[in-house]
């Protein structure tokens, strides 16, 4: 023992005598209260200067022994079995380590943690222990782990304080406390990495930028509030029943839950601050089995880049409310999403979905995604285009069960529209349909009565109209004349396009005398080329347009 460990030694051999006075009961206090040079055991320097004290005095034998470190220190190790209770009270240290017990392997009773105002750079937790207590705790490094791989054993883990690296692995908890305080007016982060953390309820909250890492690990009860940014948020192959996130302010860059398992539970809040809701980035859920008492709420935030839903199969109940969509995107891959809804929330137009089952999505005050889109944008056409169909078809299905007729009349349109780009004209076996269905583009597939009106009227009408006029030998010659005769022309339009079994009494071509000067009053008096067009006017066209806004409309009023 060099002179400054025998220096301590005395000291707390001194501190150990007039500890009689101290004692309370079955305890024995010991307050050291001189500054601790290099690195010391304490577990050994107590229990020796104990034992030279004990065998003055017989009846400290076999008390427990709590020690109150109250001077700076450089380095302390402790035994995890002894003494009972280590308590650090407004000091400064490098690092504190509490190590698994060769001596007493297999005591019940572990050493209790206090740290109250208290600076350290590191905090090693290697063995178990009872109690976690801690009230202003300021540490740059917060470890629990056990290289040797057996796990760490708390009874109750209560921590307040300022952390910047905080790192649990293995480790057996009843119930955690954690609470992660910030310094005002600056912009701190912290790493926060849970290895097969087994907390029984965890209490979580965070006052600086966090970014959380939780890699297998269980509880029943995990609750996080932040009341700043977070940067990542993983939790990956976890067995947490119910999982609580509420974010009082700020945004989070990422939200990803992965693997996850035996998960009862999911709420995710934010809050309205001055009409500016809360911020997530990316929010990921992938391979999940959600069970059939699962009850997933996502309400009071914004997402600004995409909601992800990958390989989830969804048996319970998933609800977003008031949650703006309206600039992220909604992807949906190889998922069964079962009974999802968006209550008052904002979505964009696009929805990307593939491979997913739909059916049981319901939106009330919330605007439908019009706009399918498939995820891989590798795959050939005709793949994207059969994935789409899919997903039309099933949209058309949740339209028809909540009884929006037009959506439901839209996704139809659009399942027929997207089978045509599939079909081929040179596939012998597709020919038919798609001929079929490309004649039904003048009624959008029935949807539209106005459409073929139109075409007839503002489109097909005019184009017959004017090469009629132009066979028949009238020419425009730009003089004032010519324009008269021409507008007087166009007064007779509606002879010209409208077919003549319609009004069979009527003879069509009769203005033909007064215009041209000629009896050319009769169809087969007219240049072959007009007659023509007067018959594919009267005979396909018209007709064909007729019949397409009669069908539409009759749907229509339907």
């Amino acid at each position: 023992m060099d002179i400054e460990f025998r220096e301590f030694f005395e000291h707390l051999l001194e501190a150990a005598h007039t500890a009689l006075a101290e004692k309370n009961g079955e305890v024995i206090k010991i307050n050291i209260t001189k500054e601790i040079p290099g690195s010391v055991d304490l577990s050994s320097l107590t229990r020796n200067a104990l034992y030279v004290v004990e065998n003055n005095v017989e009846e400290w034998i076999g008390l427990s022994v709590e020690v109150f470190l109250r001077r700076h220190f450089k380095k302390i190790v402790v035994d995890n079995s002894f003494p009972s209770k280590l308590s650090l009270i407004d000091v400064h240290g490098d690092s504190v380590t509490v190590r698994e017990s060769t001596m007493r392997a297999g005591s019940e009773k572990k050493i209790d943690l206090y740290f109250f105002t208290s600076w350290l750079v590191e905090l090693n937790v290697e063995g178990s222990i009872g109690l976690f207590d801690s009230d202003h705790l300021s540490v740059e490094s917060f470890k629990i782990a056990n290289d040797r791989s057996a796990a760490v054993h708390i009874e109750d883990l209560d921590l307040q304080g300022n952390v910047d690296q905080f790192f649990i692995h293995n480790t057996l908890v009843e119930k955690a406390r954690i609470d992660l305080l910030g310094t005002v007016g600056k912009a701190e982060v912290i790493n926060v990495n849970f290895h097969y953390f087994n907390p029984g309820q965890l209490y979580m909250s965070s006052h600086k930028m966090i970014n959380l890492a939780c890699e297998g690990g269980k509880s029943e009860q995990f609750a996080l509030i932040l009341h700043s940014d977070a940067g990542s948020i993983v939790m990956q192959n976890t067995d947490h029943e119910h999982f609580n996130l509420e974010q009082k302010q700020g945004k989070i860059t990422s939200l990803a839950l992965k693997r996850v398992s035996a998960l009862k539970t999911l709420t995710i809040t934010g809050h309205n601050h001055d009409g500016q809701a809360n911020r997530i980035d990316d929010l990921y859920l992938h391979s999940i089995n959600f069970t059939k008492d699962f009850v997933g709420v996502f309400e009071y935030f914004q997402v600004r880049k995409a909601v992800t839903f990958y390989d989830v199969v969804n048996q319970g109940a998933i609800r977003f409310s008031d949650v703006d969509l309206g600039n992220a995107d909604l992807r949906i891959g190889k998922s069964r999403i079962g009974n999802f809804s968006f209550f008052s929330s904002k979505l964009s137009k696009k929805i990307y979905v593939e491979a997913s089952n739909l059916e049981d999505i319901r939106f009330a005050g919330t605007l439908v995604p019009t706009q399918i889109l498939g995820l891989n944008t590798k795959t050939s056409n005709k793949a994207k285009l059969t994935n789409q169909i899919q997903v039309v078809q099933q949209m058309k299905t949740v339209m028809e069960k909540t009884g929006d007729k037009d959506l439901s009349k839209y996704f139809r349109q659009q399942e027929l529209r997207l089978t045509y780009e599939k079909l081929g004209f040179f596939n012998k076996k597709e020919f038919e349909e798609k001929l079929t269905l490309w004649f039904n583009f003048s009624n959008a597939h029935g949807q539209s009565w106005i459409k073929p009106l139109l075409i007839a009227l503002a489109a097909s009408g005019p184009i017959i109209f004017s090469l009629f006029v132009f066979t028949i030998g009238y020419r425009l010659d730009f003089s004032a004349k010519s324009f008269q005769t021409f507008s007087d022309l166009w007064g007779h339009y509606f002879d010209v396009i409208i077919p003549s079994y319609v009004y069979p009494a009527k003879n069509k071509l009769a203005f033909l005398e007064a215009f041209l000067g000629q009896e050319k009053n009769e169809l087969w008096k007219l240049p072959f080329s007009a007659q023509m067009l007067v018959l594919l006017n009267d005979v396909l066209i018209m007709p064909f347009l007729i019949i397409q806004t009669v069908t539409a409309f009759r749907k229509h009023v339907a």
